[in-house]
């Protein structure tokens, strides 16, 4: 039925609704998980981790912020 309204491959409602709410939903959250990521260290942990990642002289930079 969903085929009707969507057409495409087998994931074409996914891939919509994907398109159309990630944004908001990432949103939504962002606060729950960085509470999370506070409360269990994951947040130190990770930009100790990168901390001594930037150490290594031959290291490439690169950007991920773990809170995005």
């Amino acid at each position: 039925m969903l085929k009707r309204f969507f057409p495409g491959g087998g994931t074409a409602a996914t891939d919509y609704f994907k398109g159309k709410t990630s944004k908001q939903l990432a949103a939504a959250f962002r606060r729950v998980v960085e509470k999370s990521m506070n409360q269990v260290g994951g947040t130190r942990q990770y930009k100790n981790l990168v901390g001594r990642y930037e150490d290594i002289p031959f290291a490439k930079g690169f950007t991920f912020d773990v809170d995005q």
